[in-house]
C-alpha cells in the first residue's frame, strides 16, 4: 500500500489526489461528528471538497478553477456519479442483485 502524501501541495495535484483527501475528511466527520447517509454526504463530500480547494487558492496551489476543481474532488469522493445514475439511468443498486446480471 502506498503512502498518503503529507506534502500538502500533493493533494491539489489533480482531482483525484484532492479527492482522496475530501473522502478521508468525510469519513472522519461521518465517524466523530454526525452520523450521515444518503444524498447528505455527497452534498458534505462537495462542501469539504469547494473548501479544500478555497484554501488551496489561498496558499496558492490553485488559480481561477478552483470551485470546479473542488466540486469535481467532492464528488468523485462521494460516489456522485451513483447519484446521477440513480436520478437519470436505470437506478440499478448493488444492494438485493446477487445472481443477476447488473447492467450499467
Amino acid at each position: 500500500m502506498e503512502n498518503i502524501p503529507t506534502d500538502v501541495a500533493a493533494w491539489f495535484t489533480s482531482i483525484p489526489a484532492l479527492a482522496t483527501v475530501v473522502a478521508a475528511f468525510v469519513s472522519l466527520i461521518r465517524k466523530h461528528v454526525a452520523k450521515l447517509d444518503g444524498k447528505v454526504v455527497i452534498l458534505l463530500s462537495a462542501v469539504v471538497g469547494i473548501a479544500l480547494a478555497y484554501i488551496g487558492k489561498l496558499l496558492g496551489f490553485l488559480t481561477a478553477d478552483w470551485f470546479y476543481f473542488g466540486l469535481m474532488a467532492g464528488l468523485t469522493a462521494s460516489g456522485g456519479v451513483d447519484l446521477v445514475r440513480g436520478l437519470f439511468g436505470n437506478g440499478t443498486t448493488a444492494k438485493g442483485t446477487a445472481g443477476k446480471r447488473r447492467t450499467f
